[in-house]
């Protein structure tokens, strides 16, 4: 279960700072007030996980941000498409 949990909290963590950035660029105001909140909680997520597991979490921490990151960019798309 941790490994899930590890592979979860960074893919929504970088997900959020990727999605804040595109609404920064595009001028989202009530966007990026939102998503700062989330953000700061998966922050503190992925804090604690590290430093209760340390190294062992490595993999799934790194893969979770590497698709969250990727996801976050079409998703902002998708979602700007009627503008």
């Amino acid at each position: 279960m941790i490994y899930i949990t590890a592979f979860f909290v960074p893919l929504i963590y970088v997900f959020l700072r990727v999605f804040q950035q595109r609404n920064v660029t595009h001028k989202e105001i009530k966007l990026m007030i939102l998503t700062s909140y989330g953000i700061t909680a998966f922050e503190i997520l992925s804090i604690t996980l590290i430093v209760s597991k340390g190294w062992y979490l490595y993999i799934p921490l790194a893969t979770g941000g590497a698709v969250g990151s990727v996801v976050a960019v079409y998703f902002h798309d998708y979602l700007r498409k009627d503008k």
